[in-house]
């Protein structure tokens, strides 16, 4: 865990996040010859509830300074994980 932001800069506007930092950065392979990053290795994670708690987004991201907003130099991709 590299930081708990109170005020992540998201697409809806401020939401806490966490931000994990990747010890080893990559882009693995994953189905239908999708990547995780977006060609270059991941070096950040941003993990946030959506959804009324029923949603995870995790965001990717490859620069090398630490991201507070979705919009940061680096950005990847976004996943989206939904309870039912």
């Amino acid at each position: 865990v590299a930081a708990d932001l109170r005020d992540f800069d998201g697409d809806l506007g401020p939401v806490p996040a966490r931000v994990m930092a990747v010890t080893r950065a990559m882009d693995p392979q994953l189905l239908n010859g999708n990547t995780f990053g977006c060609g270059q290795p991941v070096r950040w994670i941003v993990l946030l509830q959506s959804g009324g708690g029923k949603s995870l987004e995790m965001d990717t991201f490859s620069g090398a300074q630490m991201p507070t907003s979705i919009r940061a130099t680096g950005y990847c991709g976004t996943y989206f994980y939904a309870r039912p």
